[in-house]
Order: structure tokens, then C-alpha cells, then sequence
């Protein structure tokens, strides 16, 4: 019996063995499975926040992308406006040299006129001089015919 019992021993010791390693083994499994859930968490709570701030971000990217278009229809409206306001000023650049043409051309009908009244005037003193003249030589002629008949 002695030596079933110190194979039975052996036996015992080497189980003791295994079972301290296994024990040691799962202890160690243990820690590192804590240790992996703690990781896990951490993940889970990293995961939680960037979709938090994704969630975030695209608000935000969506209120952006509203204020561009928004943006891009003032910019639209305000280039409309430009464009009656410069199709306006053209409009009245035109007016205003339409103006400026008719005003040089008055004032160049009115130095025609003006010439014209000087050379009427000059023309209109030369027949009153001719007709003092004649009026003049009338009344010699006639002075000397009545001088003649007496």
C-alpha cells in the first residue's frame, strides 16, 4: 500500500500542482480580464464622447451649411441689387452726357446766334449808314435841283 500511496501521493502532489498552477493561471486570467473590462469601458466612454462630438460637429457642419446658403442667397441678392444699381448709374451716365451734348450743342447754337444777331446788327447799321448816305445824297441832289430851278 505504500507504494500506491506515494503514486496516489505523487498523483495528489502533481493535481496540487496543476490545480496551484491553474489557480495561479486563473487568478492571472482574472486580472487580466479586470483589466481588459476596464479597457473596454474606457473604449465604451471613448466611443460615447467622439460620438457625442461627432453628433456635435455635424449640428454644427448643418448650421454652417445653412448660414452659407443663406449667405449665397444675400450674396445673390446683393449682386442683383449691384447690377440694377450699376445698370442704373450707366443709365444715368448716358442721361448725363445726353445732357452735356444738348447743353455744347445750345451753347453752340447760341454762339451761332449770337453771331448772327452781331452780323444782322452790323449788316442792320451798314444799310442805316447806306440810307443816311442816300438820304444824304437825296437831299444834295435835291438842294441842288431846287437851287437849279430857282
Amino acid at each position: 500500500m505504500i507504494k500506491i500511496n506515494k503514486t496516489v501521493r505523487k498523483d495528489i502532489e502533481f493535481a496540487q500542482q496543476e490545480t496551484d498552477a491553474l489557480l495561479k493561471s486563473n487568478s492571472e486570467l482574472l486580472s487580466k480580464n479586470e483589466l481588459l473590462e476596464i479597457r473596454v469601458q474606457e473604449l465604451q466612454n471613448e466611443l460615447e464622447n467622439a460620438k457625442q462630438v461627432i453628433k456635435e460637429k455635424d449640428a454644427l457642419t448643418q448650421r454652417q451649411g445653412k448660414e452659407i446658403t443663406s449667405l449665397k442667397n444675400i450674396i445673390a441678392e446683393l449682386e442683383t441689387k449691384l447690377s440694377k444699381f450699376d445698370e442704373g448709374k450707366q443709365l444715368t451716365i448716358l442721361k448725363m452726357n445726353k445732357q452735356n451734348d444738348m447743353q455744347e450743342n445750345l451753347s453752340i447754337k447760341a454762339q451761332v446766334l449770337e453771331k448772327q444777331v452781331h452780323a444782322l446788327t452790323d449788316a442792320l447799321l451798314n444799310c442805316e449808314q447806306s440810307m443816311e448816305a442816300l438820304l444824304m445824297e437825296k437831299s444834295k441832289i435835291s438842294n441842288q435841283s431846287f437851287y437849279l430851278k430857282s
